[in-house]
């Protein structure tokens, strides 16, 4: 008799058969069909040690990253596949009829994503000396870094494992590109939909998801953001929230797979990193890691073996530490004894500006205060350095010297003038005039303003200050600041970011290069009220309080 065992794999509320015979038939096709699901790929599949932290783990976003051939996208495609086949031992996803979103580089990335979801291989096998059962070929329990002696002296013994998707789990298909393995729509017959899609497409629209896993580099970022806009969770428990797995090398540089690392390594609680090395990978023999490592470069092994982010290398100002040395936590400093200086970035869409002060013995350049103006114009500009000016001047202004030199068509002045005149309006004049319309020009010398600003960075080997830096920010005092460090990179010799703008750094290098000194203040009137000018202290309050009053405009 032929059964169809269908409903009572699919329906878990599906009845056995009242009938002895009927039943007796459906038991032992259940006993062999369970059988059968035991030697399937995710039944043998055993992770390692690494990888099974990042399938224990439940945070909301994961990172699975690393060196080459260290196990990472087998490692994603079993967490992947057991959430489609609702056989995840942890049980963070839906069972059933969930929604999910896969996405590679492009067609021939999606290709190697489904092959090693779908073909057999994706690790090797071998009968146990015990029980003759097929088990994963395993480390050895007491080298992890080698394999089990037993297996390793059986090597022709091994076999490839099945698929981690069985074929009979896989209801439908519908195929990018079928000669080449590139899928469009896979559904399996736990009623879980995943679509496959080239990051060099567009992203769907408007979807909730269950699941979202993202290989390596993608080109359109829409896919990262209507992944995270899919996988906010609607009707599902809190222990099967909707999840993003992202698997990569980190040798491309990606802005939000960059901010996902650093929100982990911030000890977020919705986010996990989790990196796995080659040289930890048991299963590839030492003599060929050591061929491997002998053919990287430098910049190839912080990469490619020891599973560093490439933009790590990359970036532009790799030791700024805004929480330790470079940091500093706001004290009372009398401002009539420092020199105050500030650069301004000028711009409609943004228009930053840095403030900087100098301490009597030359100890630190102290930037104490920023802000970042948006849709603004010159005499709003003006209006908010008058607030902080009180009755003490500013030494000097720096100002972007290409954008200052501008001219509006039919304006009749460039921006220059146009905002040294806002701040003469506002009562704002600096104690020494520049050459650009009363600003110093800031240096439009790329390279040689980041070397002024590094110079800052470094700390000082001699002298009495030996064991410092130049440069002291505020802690806290711009986390916009703060990111701009962390953004900029360079890639084939060119200053990049995908972040967004980069003025309040901007202003930072143009200061560093125009090199702020000491110089005794003037105070702007003797006729007027005595009062002792505020510290920088009481202005971080007066500023905290300001914050507190909504300002659309203004980012601080």
């Amino acid at each position: 008799m032929l059964l169809d065992l269908t409903p009572l794999i699919e329906k878990p509320s599906a009845r056995i058969s009242q009938d002895p015979a009927i039943r007796q038939l459906q038991i032992k096709a259940l006993a062999k069909l369970l059988a059968v699901s035991q030697s399937e790929g995710l039944a043998l599949y055993r992770a390692l040690p690494t990888a099974e932290l990042f399938h224990r783990c439940k945070k909301k976003f994961r990172i699975i990253e690393g060196s080459n051939r260290a196990g990472k996208t087998n490692s994603a495609a079993a967490e992947v596949c057991r959430f489609l086949t609702g056989r995840d031992p942890y049980d963070k996803a839906v069972r059933r009829d969930g929604q999910a979103l896969i996405v590679g580089l492009d067609g021939d990335h999606l290709a190697l994503m489904w092959k090693n979801c779908a073909e057999e291989g994706a690790f090797s096998i071998i009968r146990d000396e015990h029980t003759d059962m097929w088990r994963a070929v395993r480390p050895d329990p007491n080298d992890p870094l080698h394999l089990d002696p037993y297996d390793l002296a059986y090597r022709e013994k091994w076999r490839p494992s099945p698929p981690f998707l069985s074929p009979r789990l896989i209801k439908s298909i519908a195929w990018e590109e079928k000669a080449k393995g590139i899928p469009r729509r896979v559904i399996l017959n736990t009623g879980w939909d995943s679509l496959w899609r080239s990051s060099k497409g567009d992203s769907p629209q408007g979807q909730h998801l269950n699941l979202v896993w993202i290989d390596e580099h993608i080109e359109n970022e829409d896919f990262f953001e209507e992944g995270r806009r899919g996988i906010v969770a609607l009707a599902e428990p809190p222990h099967h929230i909707p999840r993003m797995i992202w698997s990569a090398t980190p040798q491309n540089y990606n802005h939000q797979l960059s901010d996902l690392r650093e929100r982990a390594e911030r000890a977020s609680l919705h986010v996990g990193a989790f990196k796995l090395l080659i040289a930890e990978n048991p299963y590839i023999p030492d003599d060929e890691k050591a061929a491997f490592f002998e053919g990287l470069s430098e910049d190839e092994k912080f990469v490619r073996w020891f599973g560093n982010p490439a933009m790590a290398r990359q970036r532009v100002y790799p030791g700024y530490d805004p929480q330790g040395i470079h940091g500093y936590e706001p004290f009372m400093v009398d401002i009539s004894r420092w020199t105050r200086y500030l650069a301004l970035d000028p711009g409609r869409d943004h228009c930053a500006t840095i403030f900087v002060a100098v301490d009597p013995n030359e100890e630190h350049v102290w930037t104490y205060d920023a802000f970042d103006l948006r849709n603004s114009n010159a005499q709003e500009w003006a209006g908010e350095v008058a607030k902080r000016q009180y009755d003490v001047r500013f030494e000097a202004f720096v100002i972007d010297k290409r954008m200052g030199k501008q001219t509006a068509p039919g304006a009749g002045r460039n921006t220059a003038q146009h905002y040294f005149s806002a701040l003469i309006g506002a009562g704002v004049e600096p104690t020494t005039r520049g050459p650009l319309e009363g600003f110093f020009p800031g240096m439009d010398d790329i390279p040689a303003r980041e070397e002024a600003l590094l110079s800052w960075l470094v700390i000082r080997g001699t002298g009495p200050y030996a064991g410092t830096p130049i440069l002291k920010i505020a802690k806290g005092m711009s986390p916009q600041l703060d990111q701009q460090f962390r953004d900029a990179i360079h890639l084939r010799n060119k200053r990049v970011t995908n972040r967004g703008p980069q003025d309040l750094l901007t202003c930072l290098e143009y200061m560093a290069s125009f090199g702020p000194r000491y110089k005794r203040p003037q105070v702007l009137s003797e006729g007027r009220d005595k009062e002792k000018a505020p510290t920088i202290y009481e202005q971080f309050l007066a500023r905290r309080k300001h914050k507190r009053t909504p300002q659309p405009h203004l980012i601080v």
